[in-house]
């Protein structure tokens, strides 16, 4: 175990320096939960963001933000104990993969999966934000639970135990319930175990998962808005395919995990079927052969592929939106499970070389690939003006990655470079749900920032400059200050008088 869970460690370490980022700031810096100015009781009446569950607070999850109260008054408001909580809990669930794939792999595998795992790029966003706790926690204590109940050693003390941690797994986060069926689907599956006592084991954590399903259902929920998940604006074929292309692309960041970024949405993906069509072909191939795979590998008693597809396939299916809407497209910090059945999948198979130098020299390359991508993707996560640089470079189309840009410039004083993200953000929201010609984009972006932001509406909507400069304008100014800033744009397009929406 001290080889993954070493580099575990040390992945954890690229951004111990960092500060609170993305959505740290709304759960933890605004959480009157963990600021302590609540009694802590009410983590199990309010939403995970701190505030009353209801329309605006669709996520119960209590645990996270009890530990981050202790972790506040700990660090008196500093990031570094949150920093430091990111590697252990990583550490955590890296130890927890490597028990788990210890229950149906060789030694020598299994510490090749979890070393695989534990250096992911896709990971950067778990480990990087803080906020993303929850996800850690629910892995590490739904994949123990799962260790639990399989193996010859399972009695009932462990299957109480089991279940215990898979409830105290799915109050940090909902994703955990995936472990109940997942246990049956490997019990059962398992020819050497006795049908009834498969069913006796996997029956408290089903029993389990359900309930966190129900407690989930409870809460009234609104659909994500347009601009973060393309899913709620479409419908029929469309929506399938959209579906299908988050399955191929969610897959593809598993297995060759490349562009990790904050954001894959709109309009890093569009709805136009010549974006959609050729990835969600590769979608419904991936679909089929892994359903097919799982239900052969479950028919024939090999337990141990069907709960690695299980996994999976699961987890894939949890982002695909069809089922139910997701906070965006696609959500890299959700494939954390999906990525432990990846590398248990890619170690399996590098165990089948035949050669042994090859197969080292194999394991050796995908982990210097794999710790080269973590440490790119990972690194931003430190300060929000990295992320969000590093966002927009990989994702220049994500409406939120230009949002989130254009804000954190403006606040430190860059009005300008922040206001052409801006503009570039009221671009794709004039556009939405069409797809979006980053063409003029490059072009524009070789003159003077001030020059940009009075040619841009020009360039970038020849059809309608004044109905682009005026969304600019209300996003960028405040009543008082539109005034001076439209008269500009009326000298320079002919624009009436500043529309009110």
């Amino acid at each position: 175990m001290a080889l993954p869970l070493g580099v575990a460690a040390l992945v954890g370490l690229i951004t111990i320096d960092g500060s609170f980022v993305y959505d740290d700031v709304s759960a933890i810096r605004e959480s009157p939960v963990v600021q302590g100015t609540v009694p802590w009781t009410e983590a199990f009446s309010r939403d995970f963001w701190g505030g009353p569950v209801g329309p605006q607070g669709v996520s119960w999850r209590p645990v996270a933000p009890l530990i981050w109260r202790a972790l506040w008054t700990l660090g008196g408001g500093s990031p570094w104990p949150f920093r430091v909580a990111s590697l252990l809990f990583h550490v955590a669930a890296t130890g927890a993969a490597f028990a788990l794939f210890r229950r149906g792999l060789d030694l020598r595998t299994a510490t090749v999966g979890a070393l695989l795992f534990a250096l992911h790029p896709a990971h950067a966003e778990v480990i990087g934000g803080i906020v993303s706790h929850a996800d850690l926690l629910a892995f590490a204590l739904g994949a123990t639970s799962l260790t639990l109940v399989l193996g010859p050693n399972a009695n009932a003390r462990r299957v109480v135990i089991a279940a215990l941690l898979l409830a105290f797994g799915g109050a940090a986060k909902e994703t955990a319930f995936l472990f109940g069926p997942l246990a049956a689907l490997a019990l059962l599956a398992d020819r050497s175990v006795p049908r009834r006592t498969a069913l006796g084991r996997a029956a408290p954590l089903v029993a389990v998962a359900i309930a966190i399903v129900a407690i989930q259902l409870m809460l009234p929920r609104q659909a994500p808005t347009v601009y973060d998940n393309l899913a709620v604006a479409t419908g029929g074929l469309t929506r399938l395919a959209h579906t299908l292309y988050t399955v191929a692309k969610g897959a593809a960041v598993c297995f060759v995990p490349t562009g990790i970024a904050p954001n894959h949405g709109y309009a890093a993906v569009d709805l136009d079927p010549a974006t959609l069509w050729p990835v969600a072909a590769s979608g419904v191939l991936l679909t089929l052969l892994g359903v097919g795979l799982l239900g052969w590998s479950a028919f024939t008693g090999r337990w141990r592929l069907a709960a690695a597809l299980g996994l999976l396939i699961g987890t894939l299916a949890l982002q695909c939106n069809l089922l139910f809407y997701s906070p965006s497209d696609l959500a890299e910090r959700l494939l954390y499970p999906a990525t432990a059945a990846a590398c248990a999948l890619v170690a399996a198979g590098l165990g089948q070389v035949a050669n042994r130098r090859q197969s080292v020299a194999l394991v050796l390359a995908i982990s210097l690939v794999f710790a080269a991508g973590t440490v790119t993707a990972q690194r931003p996560w430190h300060d929000e003006l990295a992320l969000w640089e590093h966002a927009a470079e990989v994702e220049p189309k994500a409406w939120r990655s230009q949002r989130a840009l254009g804000a954190v410039l403006r606040k430190r004083g860059d009005t300008h470079e922040g206001g052409w993200h801006w503009m570039l953000m009221s671009f794709i929201q004039w556009s939405f749900p069409n797809p979006v010609d980053f063409g003029p984009v490059a072009a524009l972006e070789q003159l003077p920032v001030h020059e940009r932001l009075l040619e841009g509406p020009g360039q970038l909507l020849p059809s309608d400059p004044c109905g682009l400069a005026a969304l600019w304008t209300r996003e960028m100014y405040t009543p008082e200050e539109r005034p001076v800033t439209w008269a500009i744009f009326r000298q320079r397009y002919g624009c009436g008088d500043l529309p009110s929406r």
